[in-house]
């Protein structure tokens, strides 16, 4: 591929390009239009994936948490126990 296009395309093509771009960049919802591709559906579709990930991520148990049987006397230092 030659890498001097303006010596490849011609005035004419080189004005559509532009005209489109210009197009696109007021309004970029038409590169949807043109790709025929559902704009909503595809929002729809990237929320869906992203809180089926949420979810499984939520139900994992953080490795954090601190377990019920845990001794929190001996994790943190401090006697329970104590009479006030």
């Amino acid at each position: 591929m030659p890498s001097n296009l303006s010596a490849t395309l011609c005035k004419h093509v080189w004005a559509v390009l532009y005209g489109v771009g210009v197009r696109l960049d007021d309004n970029p919802r038409l590169f949807f239009t043109l790709r025929a591709v559902n704009v909503e559906d595809l929002i729809s579709e990237a929320v869906a994936e992203k809180t089926d990930t949420l979810l499984k991520k939520a139900q994992a148990k953080s490795r954090r948490a601190i377990d019920e049987d845990d001794d929190l006397g001996e994790l943190f230092g401090i006697d329970l126990n104590q009479d006030v």
